[in-house]
């Protein structure tokens, strides 16, 4: 990203309210930083990140504010996203939000309720849950992936679902 827009930051930092923050802690592309640092899964050169429910909502009632136009992308809601609050986690901790497809695809290869038949190891340490994606199906509804049987469906984004970041 850089600062030539009023949504983005310069590399290594996000956007959080009107402010550019640098990103601390966060993913810095090594298997020990990912399983050290963050907590998360290191496989097959990307670091999978669960936060579960543990992230906050963006406030997308502001439409003039840097985070509304870094996270809330067209949303109609006068409040509370949660999809917002997902990709505002993940670029907090400089890794991204799967779009839908790519998302199905890691749940089909490292879920563990799929993995344990498929060649793919290790798995990332999910068995269920609905994760979102960075894939938007219209100004208020975003697609989600089902991890207990690796589907993609849609829901409002102001629903408090489950983040997983890669990188």
């Amino acid at each position: 990203m850089n600062g030539s827009t009023c949504a983005t930051c310069s590399s290594g930092s996000y956007v959080s309210g009107n402010s550019c923050v640098a990103v601390s802690g966060g993913y810095t592309g090594t298997s020990s930083n990912c399983t050290s640092t963050l907590g998360g899964t290191y496989t097959n050169g990307k670091c999978f990140k669960n936060y579960s429910t543990s992230y906050s909502a963006v406030n997308c009632q502001n439409t003039s504010s840097r985070e509304y136009s870094a996270y809330c992308s067209g949303s109609t809601y006068t409040s509370t996203d949660y999809w917002a609050g997902a990709k505002k986690k993940c670029a907090s901790v400089n890794m991204t939000l799967p779009a839908d497809t790519t998302l199905q695809l890691y749940c089909n290869q490292y879920s563990t309720s799929t993995a344990s038949s498929k060649a793919y190891t290790p798995n990332i340490g999910i068995s269920s849950g609905n994760f979102w994606s960075s894939t938007v199906d219209s100004t208020n509804l975003a697609y989600f992936v089902t991890f207990s049987n690796c589907g993609i469906y849609g829901t409002n984004r102001g629903n408090d679902l489950n983040v997983l970041c890669v990188k």
